[in-house]
Protein backbone atom coordinates (compact mmCIF):
# COMPACT_ATOMS: atom_id res chain seq x y z
CA UNK A 1 0.00 0.00 0.00
CA UNK A 2 2.94 2.70 1.07
CA UNK A 3 4.16 3.43 -2.49
CA UNK A 4 17.33 28.98 8.89
CA UNK A 5 16.24 30.36 10.92
CA UNK A 6 16.72 30.21 14.14
CA UNK A 7 14.78 33.26 15.59
CA UNK A 8 11.43 31.81 14.54
CA UNK A 9 11.58 28.70 16.58
CA UNK A 10 12.16 30.03 20.61
CA UNK A 11 12.38 27.34 22.83
CA UNK A 12 11.21 27.30 26.50
CA UNK A 13 13.59 25.83 29.30
CA UNK A 14 12.46 22.28 30.76
CA UNK A 15 13.25 20.44 33.76
CA UNK A 16 15.34 17.04 33.58
CA UNK A 17 12.23 14.33 33.50
CA UNK A 18 12.42 10.54 33.36
CA UNK A 19 12.52 9.82 29.78
CA UNK A 20 11.79 6.32 29.90
CA UNK A 21 13.87 3.60 27.93
CA UNK A 22 14.07 1.84 24.71
CA UNK A 23 11.97 -0.63 24.99
CA UNK A 24 10.88 -1.58 21.69
CA UNK A 25 12.43 -4.57 19.27
CA UNK A 26 12.08 -4.04 15.72
CA UNK A 27 11.63 -6.02 12.50
CA UNK A 28 14.09 -4.00 10.18
CA UNK A 29 13.48 -5.59 6.95
CA UNK A 30 13.55 -3.70 4.10
CA UNK A 31 10.19 -3.48 2.19
CA UNK A 32 10.56 -2.56 -1.50
CA UNK A 33 8.97 0.94 -2.43
CA UNK A 34 8.37 1.75 1.15
CA UNK A 35 10.14 4.92 2.45
CA UNK A 36 12.54 4.44 5.78
CA UNK A 37 13.14 6.47 8.68
CA UNK A 38 16.69 6.48 9.83
CA UNK A 39 17.23 6.43 13.57
CA UNK A 40 21.12 7.02 14.39
CA UNK A 41 21.74 6.38 18.18
CA UNK A 42 24.79 7.78 20.36
CA UNK A 43 27.66 5.54 18.97
CA UNK A 44 26.84 6.66 15.55
CA UNK A 45 24.73 3.30 15.06
CA UNK A 46 22.09 3.80 12.48
CA UNK A 47 18.79 1.34 11.88
CA UNK A 48 16.75 1.82 8.63
CA UNK A 49 13.18 1.37 10.13
CA UNK A 50 10.50 0.99 6.86
CA UNK A 51 7.40 3.01 7.59
CA UNK A 52 4.96 -0.19 6.68
CA UNK A 53 6.87 -1.83 9.92
CA UNK A 54 6.07 1.43 12.23
CA UNK A 55 2.47 1.14 11.30
CA UNK A 56 2.71 -2.44 12.51
CA UNK A 57 4.67 -1.86 15.83
CA UNK A 58 2.81 -3.62 18.85
CA UNK A 59 3.48 -0.12 20.49
CA UNK A 60 1.94 2.09 18.97
CA UNK A 61 -1.25 4.68 19.71
CA UNK A 62 -3.66 3.60 17.30
CA UNK A 63 -5.82 6.41 17.12
CA UNK A 64 -3.52 9.72 17.56
CA UNK A 65 -5.69 12.02 18.10
CA UNK A 66 -6.97 11.22 21.59
CA UNK A 67 -3.14 12.47 22.19
CA UNK A 68 -3.21 15.19 19.17
CA UNK A 69 -6.52 16.54 18.20
CA UNK A 70 -7.61 16.92 14.57
CA UNK A 71 -4.83 14.29 13.69
CA UNK A 72 -5.69 11.22 13.01
CA UNK A 73 -3.73 7.62 12.11
CA UNK A 74 -1.33 5.31 14.09
CA UNK A 75 1.94 6.56 16.20
CA UNK A 76 4.78 5.52 17.37
CA UNK A 77 6.16 6.73 20.49
CA UNK A 78 9.76 7.51 19.87
CA UNK A 79 10.61 6.20 23.28
CA UNK A 80 10.18 3.20 21.41
CA UNK A 81 12.31 3.39 19.24
CA UNK A 82 15.62 4.79 20.65
CA UNK A 83 17.37 5.34 23.54
CA UNK A 84 19.84 8.26 24.05
CA UNK A 85 21.57 10.59 26.96
CA UNK A 86 22.67 13.05 24.77
CA UNK A 87 21.02 16.29 24.66
CA UNK A 88 19.69 16.46 21.02
CA UNK A 89 17.85 14.88 18.87
CA UNK A 90 17.97 16.83 15.20
CA UNK A 91 15.58 15.68 12.69
CA UNK A 92 15.96 16.07 8.76
CA UNK A 93 12.45 16.14 6.55
CA UNK A 94 12.71 14.92 3.26
CA UNK A 95 11.16 17.26 1.17
CA UNK A 96 12.30 20.66 1.64
CA UNK A 97 15.65 20.04 3.83
CA UNK A 98 14.28 21.15 7.13
CA UNK A 99 16.02 20.35 10.24
CA UNK A 100 14.98 21.14 13.55
CA UNK A 101 17.68 20.22 16.86
CA UNK A 102 15.27 19.18 20.10
CA UNK A 103 15.74 18.58 23.64
CA UNK A 104 16.25 15.08 23.94
CA UNK A 105 13.60 15.24 27.11
CA UNK A 106 11.47 16.52 24.49
CA UNK A 107 11.53 14.10 21.61
CA UNK A 108 11.74 10.52 23.86
CA UNK A 109 9.48 12.16 26.57
CA UNK A 110 6.67 13.33 24.44
CA UNK A 111 7.63 12.63 20.48
CA UNK A 112 5.28 10.44 18.21
CA UNK A 113 5.85 9.65 14.53
CA UNK A 114 2.75 9.31 13.13
CA UNK A 115 2.53 6.50 9.92
CA UNK A 116 -1.15 6.40 8.63
CA UNK A 117 -2.53 3.72 9.28
CA UNK A 118 -2.78 -0.38 7.74
CA UNK A 119 -5.14 0.84 5.38
CA UNK A 120 -4.28 3.94 4.32
CA UNK A 121 -0.64 5.90 4.45
CA UNK A 122 -0.36 9.43 5.74
CA UNK A 123 -0.39 11.70 2.53
CA UNK A 124 1.87 14.09 1.74
CA UNK A 125 -0.58 16.84 2.60
CA UNK A 126 -0.86 15.76 6.18
CA UNK A 127 3.23 15.84 6.58
CA UNK A 128 3.62 11.93 5.65
CA UNK A 129 4.81 9.27 4.84
CA UNK A 130 5.86 10.08 8.12
CA UNK A 131 5.21 13.28 10.64
CA UNK A 132 6.60 14.13 13.87
CA UNK A 133 4.42 15.43 16.16
CA UNK A 134 5.53 16.26 19.92
CA UNK A 135 3.47 16.68 22.88
CA UNK A 136 3.51 20.14 24.61
CA UNK A 137 6.23 21.15 22.41
CA UNK A 138 7.62 24.91 22.87
CA UNK A 139 7.27 25.52 19.07
CA UNK A 140 5.43 24.16 15.89
CA UNK A 141 8.29 23.96 14.08
CA UNK A 142 8.80 20.43 16.20
CA UNK A 143 6.40 18.95 14.72
CA UNK A 144 7.86 17.83 11.20
CA UNK A 145 7.07 17.08 8.11
CA UNK A 146 7.88 14.19 5.92
CA UNK A 147 10.51 12.85 8.19
CA UNK A 148 13.78 10.74 6.90
CA UNK A 149 15.97 10.86 10.16
CA UNK A 150 16.41 11.38 14.01
CA UNK A 151 19.89 11.91 15.44
CA UNK A 152 21.44 11.73 19.03
CA UNK A 153 23.24 14.50 19.37
CA UNK A 154 25.82 15.84 21.54
CA UNK A 155 25.17 19.51 21.16
CA UNK A 156 22.05 21.39 19.51
CA UNK A 157 22.40 22.17 15.50
CA UNK A 158 21.31 24.85 13.77
CA UNK A 159 17.45 25.00 12.91
CA UNK A 160 16.89 25.42 9.20
CA UNK A 161 13.21 27.21 8.99
CA UNK A 162 11.58 28.74 5.87
CA UNK A 163 11.18 32.71 5.78
CA UNK A 164 7.79 32.50 6.65
CA UNK A 165 6.93 29.36 8.02
CA UNK A 166 3.22 28.67 7.72
CA UNK A 167 2.26 28.98 11.50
Amino acid sequence: MYSGRRARCRRVGREPADLGRYSGTMIEEKVEGAPNVVIAERDGRERELPVTTLVDHPGAVPDVGELFPGRRGRAVPIRLLMSTDLPYVTVEAERDGYRASIPTIDVIGGGYLLVGTPERPLEADEGGPVRLLVRQGSTLCWNVKSVTSLRASAHEEPDSVPENPPH
